[in-house]
Order: C-alpha cells, then structure tokens, then sequence
C-alpha cells in the first residue's frame, strides 16, 4: 500500500471490515472518508495475506493488520497520548554510501549555521541541492536532510542547561503582563471589555503581585505600580522592566533602552531605578515570567467564569486567587511554612527599601519644550506662557489635577488650567511692559460703555459728546481706538484740557457727523495753538448756539444737551 497519510488503528479495522462485508466503495467512501484509490490497495492487501472474513479480522492483533497493510516498517505508535497513531518507519542509510548520492559534511554546516544567525536551516539544503544538481548526482530529500543535521546540530551545543542568576533580596521588582485577559463589565447596561493583567514579582522570594488594567497606557501602568508597591509595603533599588511600548520608546539588543520620559519621571519620582530587559530575552526577567504563567493556569483557570461583575470586584478576587494559589502555596518542594509570602517577610521586606514619603501618582510629565518668541510652550496642542524673559530656553512640563505647571531650570514658573488643543492661556503678569499696556487697554474698553465711562471720568463733556458721536452706529472694534487715542491725551497732559476741550467743541459744530474724527480733532488742536502764539496765548472757545440752526455752508449745529454729554439714552442701554 502506498506509504502516504495513514490512518489511525480504529480507522484502519472499520474500513476493512466494510471491505470484508462488501459493502459499496461509494458508502464506504462517504462513512469513513477514505478515497476509492485507498480502499482499493486495502482490499488487495487484505486478500494477499487471505483475510477474507471479519472473524478473521478480529483475530489480528492491531501490530500485525497494520502490517500487513502498511509493510513491516509500520508500528503503532506506542505513547500514551498518540495510541492508534500509525507511523512508518523510513531506512535511507542505504543511500548514505552511494556513489549516485552528493556526500554532505553535516560538521561543517552545523558550524556554518551557528557562526552565521541569519542563514536559515532551508538556505542550507537548498545550497545542498544546487551544488548536487550542478555535479548531476542525486541528493537526500528535505526530511532525511534535516533529520541528519538536526541529529549533528544537538550533539554541537550540547546538552541543554540554563544559566544560575544569584538576585540579592530587596533589590529588583519584575514586570510583565499576562498573554490572556479578562473580561469586565463595564457599565449598568452589560458593555464588556477585555482587561489586561499586569504582574509584578520580585525574584529573589517569588512573591507576585496582579491588576487587571483597562489599557496598555502609561498611565494606567504607572497608577497599577503605585497599588502594587503599596500592597508590597516596601520598594526595590530597580524595576526590571517589559518592553513594552507604554514603559520603552526604543530598545535593541544589546543597545542602552530609551524610556518613555513619562514612566521614566514616574519612577524617578519613586526613588527607583528601571532597567528593560534585552528583547526576546525572558530569562532575564524569569521570575516574573514563571509568575505570568502561574496567573494563566493556576489562577485564571478559577476565576469566576463570563463578565457579570465590576473592575473592583475582579481585581479583589484575583489578588485572593494569587494569594491563595501562589504566595500561600508550597515553594520548591517545602512545607507550609515555607511559602512565597514567608520568604517574602522574612527576608525581602527587610532589605528593600521603606516607604518613607507618600507615592506620587501617574503624571503626565514634557520635557525639552522650546519657549517661543511669544514666550509660549506648546503641549499637546494648546499654547501655555511663562515669563517672557524666559523665551528661547527648555522648559519642562507636568500635568496634575487638571492643571499644566511649567517649569524653566527645575524651577516652577507658571501654572495654568489644562486647555483642549487648539487654544491659549497668556497671563498678563507673563508680558512686557509693552505688551502689558496693549493687553490692559483691550480689557478695559471692551464695550462701547467702557469708553464712555473713560470719558465722563475725566469731567470733560466734549470728549464725552465727540465719543458718543464717534462711535454710535460704527464700526466699534475700530472707532473705539480714535477715542481712546484722545482720552489717553486728555489724561497724559491735563493742563492742556481746556485746549482739547475747545478744538473738539469746534469740529462738533462745524462738521457733519460722518467726517468728524481724531485726526480732525489733532488738525484743530494746532491750528488753536498757532492762533494762540499770535494772540497772547488766547485762543477762540465756541459759543454755544440754539438748537436745528443750520449754517449756510450746509454744516448742520448740534445742541447744547448733545454737546454737554448730555443724552436721553442711558449708558447700560447704549454699551450693548
């Protein structure tokens, strides 16, 4: 029979007994799901050792059907897990010493692939065949090939062994997470979501710690190393670290790890030193990982089975599972006593460090932030002042309770609440002085009453009758500057009031409403002064005149009441 797949034994006697009964090729085809072609070579071997009833099937013991089906290489697999297995023994040592065959020096090879870490088993045989065919000689197939030089490759390295690594009590604390997580219920309505375990161990005593987190975040991470040191009552010198991306920005091996700057200040902050282990190196961290692997069988194996319970609930009946099944439990063969928690008390707590201050929670924590010429940082969007002498330096950044401190050489130098991207928090006192003047006048003046006010506080109708003129119906945002131009006047040289005074007077009685301006007030102001360089410092003060008199040159006068500052209209009403 052609020595391709085989059956298993149960397989082989149901098939056979159908032949035996003559049952149809097509049934038998259909039941068993055995092609015609099989069933045709089992028949003809049956009949060759003249087994031709089922009695005299049953009478053959299961060694000796599947050899006289499958020949006398066959056996039955004898393993307690593969019984039925049928396996086909294959002798190619006759070949070894034929001179049609390319001679291969396993020796050599195996030397080649375990110099060189990026030739591959297949690029090997593959350089084998085209090096038999180019001397047209045959060559082994893949199978005897590989059996051959794995069988050199083991007797090269050796037996297997594993390295002894001496972790003084109190030093180093493990990190990892599980492969599997776990689902949670997250609100009323039944949402579940899968939540990631971490685990930290520390290797000298083996004793483990497990949260479920919602995320791989940094932040979560940070806060679920906070609940562990202080279900550990103590801290190592150093975390012994994942590579993952929340903890690790970048690392090859060999190579220094660079550290996401947010865990780094995280642990900084805690007093300990991380370290990340090589990558694809777990026995670097094998307590940790001998943890993982306990949390999967042990522990997950008995939790509570589907997502009806809370993140709380969970996490409280995973850490009394680990407890109990794992820090509790029998260690390295001992007796009740000597336990993962008795080790731990005895002889880690004592030699790690104590927890002296309170620990610091997860923050999110910038570095290197280039202050601008606006005296601004960027952070995640949004623009933060700090002073502007400042400008041109590195700052550092924190986030904490809804608030982004900044600081400049270790410094605080601002603080401001957390704004979504896209916005800006410039605080006053953090401008020059220059800058400080143009940002307090467009604070004070933000509404057509503000300028009135200005006005009437400094006793001066006309300025408060040109205002209202100026800027009733206009254009605000850019009239309001011709006022504030000629109040901060009034204020910057007092003496010259009655001056202002009477120019403004002036241009309110002789120009229509649309052309009066401060420009046009500045050309009165000098023409006034001119007149009183000639006339002994004196200069002409408008007469009041009755109200609707219109000139003959079409300018149109304004009453007594207007140019008083006097308006029907109060002035609530007229800032809106």
């Amino acid at each position: 029979m052609p020595q391709g797949k085989t059956m298993e034994i149960t397989q082989l006697r149901a098939a056979s007994a159908d032949l035996l009964i003559e049952k149809s090729y097509t049934k038998i085809k259909e039941k068993r799901k055995i092609s015609k072609s099989v069933l045709e070579n089992l028949k003809s071997r049956l009949l060759e050792h003249d087994v031709t009833t089922v009695n005299q099937l049953n009478m053959l013991d299961d060694d000796k059907l599947v050899k006289i089906v499958y020949g006398d290489k066959a056996r039955l697999d004898v393993s307690s897990r593969k019984y039925g297995r049928i396996i086909i023994g294959k002798n190619c040592e006759e070949r070894i010493d034929s001179p049609t065959v390319k001679s291969v020096d396993f020796e050599a090879l195996v030397r080649r692939y375990s110099d060189n870490r990026n030739i591959t088993k297949e690029d090997i045989y593959r350089d084998y065949v085209i090096s038999a065919k180019a001397e047209g000689k045959d060559f082994y197939k893949r199978t005897t090939f590989q059996r051959r030089f794995n069988t050199c490759l083991k007797n090269h390295k050796g037996p297997d062994v594993y390295m002894h690594r001496e972790h003084p009590f109190g030093d180093a604390l493990e990190l990892d997470w599980c492969g599997e997580r776990y689902p949670i219920q997250t609100d009323k309505y039944g949402s579940v979501k899968e939540y990631y375990i971490m685990v930290m161990s520390w290797p000298a005593s083996y004793y483990v710690y497990a949260e479920l987190m919602s995320n791989m975040t940094t932040a979560c991470a940070c806060e679920a190393i906070r609940n562990a040191l202080l279900f550990f009552g103590c801290k190592p010198n150093r975390f012994v670290v994942d590579n993952a991306k929340a903890l690790v920005t970048k690392h090859k091996t060999g190579r220094e790890a660079i550290f996401n700057e947010t865990f780094e200040y995280f642990a900084k902050r805690c007093g300990i030193q991380i370290e990340a282990n090589n990558p694809y190196r777990p026995n670097e961290k094998s307590s940790v990982e001998q943890a993982v692997h306990l949390i999967q069988t042990r522990v997950l194996t008995r939790m509570q089975d589907g997502p009806q319970r809370w993140l709380d609930e969970a996490n409280r009946e995973l850490m009394e599972k680990v407890n109990f099944y794992i820090n509790n439990a029998n260690f390295r063969g001992g007796g009740p006593q000597d336990t993962r928690a008795e080790l731990f008390r005895k002889r880690e707590k004592p030699a790690a460090l104590t927890i002296d201050d309170a620990l610091p929670h997860y923050i999110d924590h910038f570095t290197y932030l280039t202050v601008g010429s606006d005296y601004c940082v960027e952070i995640n969007g949004a623009r933060y002042s700090v002073p502007w002498r400042n400008a041109g330096r590195l700052a550092d950044a924190d986030i904490s309770g809804g608030m982004v401190i900044i600081y400049v050489n270790h410094k605080e130098v601002a603080r401001h609440p957390l704004l979504p991207s896209g916005s800006t928090d410039i605080s006053i006192e953090h401008m020059p002085e220059a800058h400080q003047a143009i940002k307090v006048r467009e604070l004070k003046y933000k509404t057509p009453g503000d300028v009135y006010a200005a006005a009437r506080d400094l006793n001066c109708p006309h300025l408060l009758s040109f205002c209202r003129l100026l800027l009733e119906g206009r254009n605000f945002s850019d009239r309001k500057k011709g006022c504030i131009s000629l109040i901060n006047r009034y204020k910057s040289h007092p003496h010259e009031r009655g001056l202002f005074e009477a120019a403004v007077s002036q241009i309110m009685h002789s120009l229509p409403a649309d052309k009066i301006n401060s420009y046009e007030v500045d050309k009165q102001v000098e023409e006034l002064k001119e007149y009183a360089r000639t006339h002994d410092g004196h200069y002409p003060v408008q007469t009041e005149l009755p109200q609707n008199i219109v000139s003959d040159t079409g300018s149109f006068m304004r009453g007594n009441k207007l140019l008083d500052g006097i308006n029907n209209k109060d002035d609530d009403n007229e800032s809106k």
